[in-house]
C-alpha cells in the first residue's frame, strides 16, 4: 500500500510510536505513550505522490484526473515517472506511467477562461484567440442562436482541448469530424455518439463499428490548431482492447490510415468476440506521427513589396524548403496564383502540404482586407520541382500561408472508455 504522506495512519484515540535510538550500541525502545500526550504534527500530503497513488484507483474518473494532474508538471515529473515505470509491480500503473512519459513530448497550449453567465460566441471567441485559430462552425450562425444556453466557466491554465470540450458541453455542442477536419455543431443525442478524449496537444475521437467478421475501431487524431501533421510514416500501436466482459479483442490488424485535412484517421480490425457484445469497455493505444509547428509566411511582407497581383518570380520566406511565387493571373472566371516548390534536397511532402492549404492554412485577402475564397489547388509535378496552381474566387491582393516549420516526432497515448458498437 502507498501512503500519500509517507507515514502510516494511527488511531485517533491512542497514538502509538516506536522510537529506536541507537547510541553507542545501546538501543532504547519506548512502546507506547499515554493518551494525554500531544499528537505529532502530520506532514502535508505531497500532491504528486497523492496523484501517483490514485493511478491505482478502482475508479476510472480518479485515474484520469491523476493522469491530468501529473501531465501538468511537464518535464519535471519525468524522473519520477521513469522510476514508477521501472519499479511498480502493478502492470496497469506501469502502463499509465509509460503513457504519461510519451505524452510529455507534446505539451498543450494552456488557456484561461473567467466567464460568468456568458454567451457561446464570447466563450469560443476567447478560446479561438488564445489558441491562435479560427473555428469551423456549422451552421455558421450557430453561436448566435437565441436558444443556446448561457454558461459560467472558470478554468486557469487548462489544456486547450480540455477547455474546448468543457465549453462545448456547457452550451449543448460537440466536436464533430469529417473529411475537412473538425467543427463545432449541436450535440446529436440520436444514436451512439463518438467518444472524445483530450491527450496533451491532441484530441482523439473514437468509434466502434460492428462488422460481419468482428468489431472495427475507427480513431481520428486531431492536433491543436498551432500544429500541423506531416509525414507518411504513421503508426497506431494498440495495447488494450477489452469487451464489456473484460475479454481481450486482440490481436488486431491495422487495415487503413488516411491523412485528413486536420489530422489522421486510423481503422483497425479487432479479433471477433466469443459472443455478442454491445461495446468496447476499454481501448488503449499509442499513435506515432510527425508534426510541425506552423510558421506563417506573408506576402507582401514589407510595405515596399508589390501586391500579389503584380509580383513575379519572388522567393517566399519559407523554412525547410524553397518556394517561389511565380505570378498571379486571371484565368477564365478565376484568379490563379502559381507557386513553384523545389523538391530536390527537401523533406517537403506535397500531399500533406496541399491538404493543409485546403484546410485553411493558405489564406488570401482582397485590397480591402476581406477574405478571398479558395476554389481548388492543382499540381504539376516535375523531376526537381512542383508547380502549385491555386484558384481564387476573386482577385487576391495579400497572402498568408502557415507553412511547416520545425518538425518533430510525436507520440499520442490515449485510452477510450465504453465505446458503443453500432
Amino acid at each position: 500500500m502507498i501512503y500519500s504522506s509517507g507515514v502510516p495512519p494511527y488511531s485517533s484515540k491512542i497514538w502509538r510510536c516506536l522510537i529506536v535510538i541507537a547510541t553507542i550500541g545501546t538501543v532504547c525502545t519506548i512502546s507506547a505513550l499515554p493518551s494525554s500526550a500531544s499528537a505529532p504534527a502530520t506532514a502535508p500530503a505531497d500532491p504528486i505522490e497523492s496523484a501517483i497513488a490514485q493511478l491505482s484507483s478502482d475508479q476510472w474518473s480518479q485515474r484520469k484526473a491523476a493522469q491530468a494532474r501529473l501531465a501538468q508538471e511537464g518535464e519535471e515529473i519525468r524522473p519520477r515517472l521513469e522510476q514508477l515505470e521501472a519499479q511498480t509491480a502493478d502492470p496497469d500503473v506501469r502502463l499509465q506511467a509509460h503513457m504519461l512519459l510519451l505524452r510529455l513530448g507534446a505539451s498543450p497550449t494552456q488557456v484561461t477562461l473567467n466567464l460568468r453567465d456568458a454567451e457561446a460566441r464570447i466563450a469560443f471567441a476567447q478560446l479561438a484567440e488564445q489558441a491562435g485559430a479560427t473555428f469551423r462552425i456549422e451552421p455558421p450562425d450557430l453561436l448566435a442562436a437565441k436558444n443556446l444556453p448561457k454558461a459560467t466557466i472558470q478554468c486557469t491554465r487548462k489544456p486547450f482541448w480540455d477547455a474546448l470540450l468543457e465549453a462545448a458541453d456547457h452550451f449543448g455542442l460537440e466536436i464533430q469530424t469529417d473529411a475537412n477536419g473538425w467543427k463545432l455543431a449541436r450535440r446529436n443525442d440520436a444514436g451512439p455518439r463518438p467518444i472524445s478524449t483530450a491527450c496533451g496537444a491532441f484530441l482523439v475521437v473514437g468509434r466502434a463499428l460492428t462488422r460481419a467478421n468482428g468489431a472495427q475501431i475507427h480513431v481520428e487524431i486531431l492536433p491543436e490548431p498551432r500544429l500541423i501533421f506531416f509525414g507518411d510514416a504513421q503508426l497506431l500501436d494498440i495495447r488494450v482492447a477489452d469487451d464489456e466482459r473484460g475479454e481481450s479483442l486482440l490481436p488486431y490488424k491495422l487495415v487503413d490510415w488516411a491523412y485528413r485535412a486536420q489530422g489522421y484517421a486510423f481503422t483497425a480490425a479487432l479479433q471477433s468476440p466469443a459472443g455478442p457484445i454491445t461495446r468496447i469497455s476499454r481501448f488503449t493505444a499509442v499513435a506515432e506521427m510527425t508534426i510541425a509547428r506552423p510558421r506563417t509566411v506573408r506576402y507582401p511582407a514589407k510595405s515596399a513589396d508589390r501586391t500579389l497581383l503584380d509580383a513575379t518570380e519572388t522567393p517566399l520566406d519559407t523554412e525547410g524548403f524553397s518556394c517561389v511565387l511565380v505570378s498571379t493571373k486571371r484565368v477564365g472566371d478565376s484568379y490563379e496564383t502559381w507557386l513553384r516548390v523545389a523538391l530536390r534536397a527537401s523533406s517537403i511532402e506535397l500531399e500533406p502540404l496541399v491538404q493543409s492549404m485546403q484546410a485553411g492554412r493558405l489564406r488570401a485577402f482582397d485590397a480591402a482586407g476581406g477574405p478571398v475564397g479558395l476554389k481548388n489547388i492543382s499540381i504539376n509535378r516535375g523531376r526537381d520541382t512542383a508547380e502549385l496552381r491555386i484558384a481564387w474566387t476573386a482577385p487576391p491582393s495579400r497572402l498568408e500561408w502557415d507553412t511547416p516549420g520545425q518538425y518533430t516526432k510525436a507520440s499520442v497515448p490515449f485510452t477510450l472508455k465504453d465505446l458503443p458498437l453500432r
